[in-house]
């Protein structure tokens, strides 16, 4: 469709802006541009609010199950009958718990590369690493909404393929321990509740399309006007944010036809 917009520009802008407009909505460049950037503004906000939602049902369903589960071991003054210090587990309360320690184990030399590659600025600033941080350090056992935020941290860091902090070996052991952890996740979200994995699934696919709309969105120029003159350059670059804007807002996309 887009390539039909722009392969004949002019006619076909107006001929597709004519088919699908109602006859007699004109509108001035600068009202055609201010309507599409109001549009795709409110299909984010409204992608957020889903997204806002999903995840509220998401960890209202991690609540409901719950489980204590041994992080530890500790040592009392007191002694028993043969002198020896009384040694008593220390138990938690999670909610939705998450084994993390095959991912732990993977994550220490990424972490101790991080720790000393990295400037201490930047270390600092950086959430993904102290997330990493608190996985390695932490216990082996956390609650889902931890285990979560961790993932998405460790994946964030190696996203790229490329980290400069990290070498080849590092990045490999990354990518294994992401995937250790995700079979962890997954395993015990289907354990608490066989709904719970597709909900959180449903919730991150809307999350990821806001983001990539916002993306599309924070491309083109703020001002109305300005877009407007910016869908109509005819440019290769235009004839894809044309087409991707279509899908989102196919009214205001066939507009930008009619004004043009």
């Amino acid at each position: 469709m887009a390539q039909r917009f722009f392969g004949g520009q002019e006619q076909a802008i107006e001929a597709t802006g004519k088919s699908l407009l109602p006859k007699g909505k004109n509108l001035t460049e600068f009202e055609t541009g201010g309507a599409l950037a109001t549009r795709v503004r409110g299909i984010i906000q409204s992608a957020k609010a889903t997204a806002d939602d999903l995840y509220d049902e998401v960890r209202a369903m991690y609540s409901k199950t719950r489980a204590t589960v041994e992080i530890g071991t500790k040592t009392s003054p007191i002694v028993d009958e043969l002198g020896k210090p009384i040694t008593t587990a220390v138990t938690k309360t999670f909610e939705t718990p998450v084994n993390v320690s095959r991912a732990k184990a993977e994550l220490r030399p990424v972490y101790d590369e991080l720790a000393a590659t990295m400037d201490q600025t930047r270390r600092e600033s950086s959430p993904g690493f102290a997330a990493l941080k608190e996985l390695v350090n932490g216990p082996d056992v956390v609650d889902a909404v931890t285990a979560d935020r961790n993932l998405s941290a460790v994946k964030a860091i190696i996203r790229t393929g490329n980290n400069p902090y990290l070498n080849t070996k590092s990045q490999g052991l990354a990518k294994q321990a992401v995937g250790k952890l995700t079979q962890d996740f997954n395993a015990a979200l289907r354990g608490a509740d066989p709904k719970l994995l597709p909900m959180l699934e449903k919730a991150r696919a809307v999350v990821k399309n806001q983001h990539i709309i916002a993306e599309i969105l924070d491309d083109l120029p703020t001002e109305p006007a300005q877009l407007y003159s910016t869908l109509t350059a005819g440019k290769d670059r235009t004839v894809m944010q044309l087409a991707s804007l279509r899908q989102l807002a196919p009214e205001e996309i066939s507009q930008v036809g009619r004004t043009y």
